[in-house]
């Protein structure tokens, strides 16, 4: 049995690059946020898990169909339509879910350094020095949170 701290945080793969994990001080740090993110998201008992769900499997099924009807239109051979349409679909799932998950954990990730009194950027995610009006990445004034 592997030993807890050797096992990746939830999301890990799904959020890395996001500068607001940089700015946690230490890994620990970032793992807690990454379980805060997780159990978010994960909870079934919410109105908005069962929205996103749908979301995701009807972007999926959509994708699946168009295409599947588009090379059957222009006549493939009866295996591969289906064949492709599916491979696409679940792409498309992956594609949506990481870009879901990425969209909605910035603003917690944002609330969790506020809590620890780290300053970030509300548009781009760097961090901010004390007492900064503007961004130095993107720009964006800063104003109070």
């Amino acid at each position: 049995m592997e030993s807890r701290s050797n096992v990746e945080p939830p999301l890990e793969r799904e959020l890395a690059g996001l500068p607001e994990l940089k700015a946690f001080q230490t890994s620990d740090d970032r793992a807690g946020a990454l379980h805060v993110v997780a159990a978010a998201n994960d909870n079934p008992y919410t109105w908005q898990y069962w929205f996103w769900t749908s979301v995701l499997l009807s972007s999926a099924v959509l994708v699946s169909q168009v295409l599947t009807f588009g090379l059957k239109a222009v006549g493939l051979p009866s295996p591969y339509p289906a064949i492709i349409g599916t491979v696409a679909a679940i792409c498309s799932y992956m594609g949506v879910y990481r870009a879901l998950h990425r969209w909605g954990a910035r603003p917690v990730l944002r609330d969790l350094l506020a809590a620890q009194g780290i300053t970030v950027c509300r548009t781009c995610g760097e961090r901010l020095p004390d007492g900064a009006t503007h961004c130095a990445q993107c720009g964006r004034r800063q104003g109070r949170t």
